[in-house]
């Protein structure tokens, strides 16, 4: 999917799916969820992959935590 199918289908910019992409842009829970709704995927599904992949991602469950709780 592009970035501009992304930001059609989830109604979030493509500037700020592109600066996500990029590690410019945290999103907020809100903006996390509507991307989620918008690939048919549960959050828990996206934050697993992330754990799973984490030598990839260089993204340990701490900092998953961490993030997850700036978004609360």
């Amino acid at each position: 999917m592009s970035q501009l199918d992304l930001s059609l289908t989830s109604g979030v910019s493509q500037t700020m799916i592109s600066q996500m992409e990029n590690g410019q842009r945290i999103p907020t829970l809100s903006t996390f969820l509507k991307i989620c709704d918008a690939l048919d995927t549960p959050p828990e599904t996206v934050i697993g992959l992330a754990l799973d992949n984490k030598k990839e991602r260089e993204l340990d469950k701490a900092k998953a935590l961490e993030i997850i709780e700036k978004w609360m």
